[in-house]
């Protein structure tokens, strides 16, 4: 029985250290090519978990697979510093200025009774952190003016340029899409929208004294999973019936959409990232994690300011899927960053991500 056992053990162990090197493989491949190492990647920090529990049993068993499912736990530490972080964020430097990403799901707009607190309590901690840009994703605004927004970013909180478009509009009086603020001029906009989706990228250049910036605000592909969808996930257990089969294969077939539109946008997105005349800030809501095709084609050449200057977990999605980081600032070289956060606020299902920036002058490469 206990050689039987093992020989289990040993097989589930393998199958979990080849999907975890598939897992990290799965950046180099489009999802439009095989979608399902696109889903590993989506997976790779419990796939993480999992393996260094295996390779903890090895050694304690003091059995030699401990030596295989060690160095292929040790082969992702490269992709796991894109989750984890033990770098203290430096303290804000003279003469710096702030950016901060938000996506605030739409204010909370369809809780009628609390809409209006919870789009105050968003816009406290707004005013409170006093971004110099601030890039929105589902943001929303009322021509009817009966949910200010835009009004109290721009004539309250000095946010006088502003950069919006929209996806979605209802009775022509309910906007919907995403938005830039910014203290400093905006000199030039651009779009790139999707179609068949809600989705869109925007991008503002900002003149910030003497040098201009390119911001993309980006809101990619979402699963979109319902009630009953969830309701299956949270229904899992060892036995599996022929109703929660049904479910799952709906729940795949949703993923593997999402993953290949993500991949698509990302590649449109890269293209005109490419073609920039100024250093970019790259941030936004990419609905997928580090260990991705879309963020290895988005983060192409930038560097993350998580992974500069951030410190432990790097959260940002509040939800059924711990450890999920989703929401991104990357930015060129020619930009230097200091005091990244995750602001750990739960008014939307995401946190908002900040740093302050300097924009570093030939000579001080």
């Amino acid at each position: 029985m206990r050689k039987k056992l093992h020989k289990i053990l040993v097989v589930v162990s393998v199958i979990f250290s080849i999907s975890y090197i598939c897992a990290y493989l799965s950046v180099h491949i489009s999802p439009q090519l095989f979608w399902f190492v696109a889903f590993l990647g989506f997976i790779f920090p419990y796939l993480a978990i999992v393996n260094c529990v295996f390779f903890i049993y090895w050694a304690i068993r003091r059995k030699r697979i401990f030596f295989f499912t060690f160095f292929i736990f040790l082969s992702g530490i490269p992709y796991l510093t894109d989750i984890f972080q033990y770098t203290y964020s430096n303290e804000k430097e003279e003469g710096s200025l702030k950016f901060l990403s938000y996506n605030v799901r739409v204010f909370n707009l369809y809780e009628w009774k609390h809409n209006l607190l919870m789009r105050d309590s968003i816009m406290n901690l707004i005013n409170t952190e006093k971004p110099d840009i601030l890039c929105i994703q589902e943001y929303f605004y009322d021509n009817s003016h009966n949910f200010k927004t835009t009004e109290i970013l721009t004539d309250s909180f000095k946010l006088n340029y502003f950069h919006d478009a929209y996806t979605y509009k209802s009775a022509n009086i309910h906007n919907f899409g995403i938005a830039t603020f910014s203290r400093y001029p905006i000199v030039n906009e651009g779009e790139i929208r999707f179609p068949e989706t809600n989705n869109i990228c925007i991008y503002t250049d900002i003149k910030i004294n003497n040098d201009t910036v390119r911001v993309y605000n980006n809101h990619l592909q979402s699963v979109h999973f319902v009630k009953i969808e969830y309701e299956t996930i949270d229904s899992l257990g060892l036995k599996i019936d022929s109703t929660q089969i049904t479910g799952l294969m709906g729940i795949f077939k949703k993923l593997k959409k999402s993953f290949a539109k993500r991949a698509d946008q990302a590649d449109i997105i890269s293209e005109s990232i490419n073609q920039s005349p100024y250093p970019v800030f790259v941030c936004g809501d990419f609905n997928d994690t580090p260990v991705s095709y879309t963020y290895q084609k988005l983060s192409d050449n930038l560097r993350d300011a998580f992974c500069e200057n951030g410190s432990g977990i790097g959260t940002t999605y509040i939800g059924r899927f711990p450890f999920l980081r989703i929401d991104f600032i990357l930015h060129s070289k020619q930009i230097e960053i200091s005091d990244f956060r995750i602001l750990k606020q739960n008014f939307s299902d995401h946190y908002p991500v900040s740093c302050n920036f300097k924009i570093m002058k030939k000579n001080d490469n």
